[in-house]
């Protein structure tokens, strides 16, 4: 399974039937030197209002994410305090 149908079908599952649809952005979808450094942007199309359990689900996709980019994270988090 791709890292984006991954990334989709927990969104699935966190928000269940308030999913429309994902969008998948970012450097990482075009082509660019070996040695940059690029990024995977994504939003996801809700038809409601977000359940306090979902929003519990998609903050807990959230740490998974983390975890698996620490260096990113605390990149992309340094970044906003400049």
């Amino acid at each position: 399974m791709t890292s984006e149908r991954a990334l989709d079908a927990g969104i699935r599952a966190a928000i269940g039937d308030a999913y429309l649809g994902l969008f998948v952005y970012g450097a990482q979808l075009f082509p660019n030197p070996d040695r940059w450094r690029t990024d995977l942007d994504f939003h996801v199309l809700v038809a409601r209002t977000l359940t306090d359990l979902e929003i519990s689900a998609v903050e807990a996709m959230h740490t998974i994410l983390e975890d698996g980019w620490p260096r990113l994270v605390e990149h992309a988090r340094s970044a906003l305090d400049q």
